[in-house]
């Protein structure tokens, strides 16, 4: 580690000293973050409650190139450690991975990592074209289907090509990325690529202060054991036996405000195959969508108050066909915006939120939320975010599984910055789990999620 981190800070200077003739300045910035999180009763056992916590580290340096205004570069280096984690050991090496049953050799990259996030250059090719090629971050719709999620441990970055058409009514930003290389199998390039576009509409009504409309084409060949889409994460949809499949998702985003009220809506609609490769079975149909509003009440004078509603659904599979799934398959969506306690993600999920959000001070804001979340469909199981996002609530076994409600939450969270860099933030979510946990004969107990961040940021 040391050794690498030398390597990166001669290799800096040298270039630094070379360029520095030609007139390229360099800009350096970075990131030091601490997340703890605890977990009360993730298993919603009715006693005998168990506590789960874990500390997640992320540092992170940004070095920005300027060589004009028409050309630069970014380069963006991540490190990463969890603490505490099941399956995560971190730089621990008192146990091997005999006693811990491998996990931890198992999740390295995220267990103790350091990589070259983002490496990208900038280029104004006219006054209205400008490139983008390398590993970078992508943000479509709000990130209700794209997002960076810079708070997971290894955020989402894309390999490939970007580009940015502007004219006076509007930005398209249009390009493609490789997801995945599983290398040549067969005489086939085993791989799952991704193309879209984001058309940004500057021309508005002043009512009208956003409206974006998107579409992504994600297709690829049947990786070795892909299993059905229902992570936040890279969406592979089919079950082992299918081959090549195509989704294509569009939708759109817009926000409006209009005196004390302000409207936010996503929406996203999906259509796609795969091939069958088993003989006798069927091609599978993909039908799924995504819709995700918000109503807000303004009190600016009310310590800039904000009271909302929103209503978000996606799909669940509920047709019994093998030839149809109607599912929402998630890419890569906020995690943050568009989950339930950080613990219920996209995919099959129904969510009736109230909130309200208070500004007493330029450094501080608070708020509280409720929200009411279900399947959508009973026939389709739920989506449990990953446990990289520091969540460890696991669904216990359920009785019927037939009732939908999967649990109401009431959290409190506050943000304050200090200056110089410095900002926090605490979050506390109690949770009452719906009957969709009630094991057959027993009852269930509630949980706590609790967390905790500061962000040293210069």
């Amino acid at each position: 580690m040391k050794k690498l981190l030398a390597f990166f800070a001669v290799a800096t200077m040298s270039v630094g000293a070379s360029a520095a003739d030609k007139g390229t300045e360099f800009k350096f910035g970075g990131e030091i973050k601490q997340m703890f999180n605890w977990n009360n009763n993730p298993t919603f056992a009715n006693s005998n409650a168990t506590t789960e916590e874990n500390w997640l580290q992320k540092n992170q340096v940004h070095i920005n190139a300027v060589s004009s205004d028409r050309l630069q570069a970014y380069f963006n280096l991540v490190h990463s450690a969890i603490w505490g984690a099941g399956g995560y050991n971190g730089t621990n090496t008192a146990y091997s991975t005999t006693v811990t049953g491998g996990a931890n050799a198992g999740n390295a990259l995220v267990a103790n990592s350091l990589t070259v996030g983002e490496a990208w250059m900038w280029w104004k090719a006219s006054d209205s074209l400008s490139l983008r090629p390398g590993r970078q971050s992508v943000t479509f719709g709000d990130g209700f289907v794209a997002s960076k999620n810079d708070d997971l441990p290894m955020p989402y970055y894309f390999d490939g090509l970007m580009a940015r058409w502007s004219w006076d009514f509007m930005d398209l930003d249009f390009g493609g990325a490789k997801l995945a290389d599983a290398g040549l199998a067969s005489s086939t390039d085993t791989e799952i690529v991704m193309y879209g576009a984001n058309f940004g509409f500057k021309t508005l009504p002043d009512v009208l202060k956003k409206f974006d409309v998107f579409v992504i084409n994600e297709n690829g060949d049947a990786l070795t054991g892909a299993t059905a889409s229902g992570a936040p994460m890279l969406a592979v949809p089919g079950v082992t036996g299918f081959g090549a499949w195509n989704i294509m998702t569009y939708g759109l985003f817009g926000k409006l405000d209009f005196s004390m009220i302000d409207l936010k809506l996503n929406a996203a609609f999906q259509s796609g195959k795969q091939k069958a490769v088993t003989a006798g079975a069927s091609d599978v149909t993909f039908n799924g969508n995504a819709f995700d509003v918000e109503l807000g009440v303004n009190f600016p004078e009310f310590m800039k108050g904000r009271l909302y509603v929103g209503y978000h659904q996606d799909t669940g599979d509920d047709t019994t066909s093998a030839a149809t799934n109607e599912g929402y398959q998630p890419l890569f969506y906020d995690v943050n915006k568009y989950s339930v306690a950080g613990i219920w993600g996209m995919g099959n999920l129904t969510n009736i939120s109230l909130g309200l959000t208070l500004n007493p001070t330029e450094e501080s804001s608070y708020g509280i939320d409720a929200n009411m979340a279900s399947r959508t469909s009973d026939k389709a199981g739920a989506t449990l975010i990953p446990g990289a996002y520091g969540n460890s609530f696991t669904a216990p076994a359920t009785g019927t599984g037939t009732d939908k409600a999967l649990a109401t939450t009431v959290g409190i969270w506050g943000n304050h910055t200090y200056g110089h860099g410095l900002a926090t933030y605490i979050g506390l979510n109690y949770i009452m789990p719906g009957n969709y946990y009630k094991p057959a004969g027993a009852s269930i107990g509630n949980g706590i999620a609790a967390n905790f961040k500061a962000t040293y940021s210069f």
